[in-house]
């Protein structure tokens, strides 16, 4: 929450846009990695998308988070 009051309301949107446009990527990237890089990958991209940063809900929502996580060879 200091971050939120901290900074005007511009710079916090276009910050966290720009952390959900490279989650994004590395999600889209996830059926391409190696079974050695793909569950440090994923558990990163869990990591940052169940976060709330300034927005007060989740970086990617549930439902995108579940279908981009649905890659065969990973554990849940």
């Amino acid at each position: 929450m200091l971050l939120k009051r901290a900074l005007p309301p511009t710079i916090t949107y276009k910050a966290v846009e720009t952390l959900r446009k490279y989650l994004r990527l590395l999600g889209s990237s996830l059926s391409r990695k190696s079974s050695k890089t793909l569950p440090e990958s994923a558990k990163t991209y869990r990591t940052f998308a169940g976060q709330e940063y300034c927005e007060g809900q989740a970086l990617i929502s549930k439902e995108e988070q579940d279908e981009v996580l649905a890659v065969p060879g990973l554990r849940p």
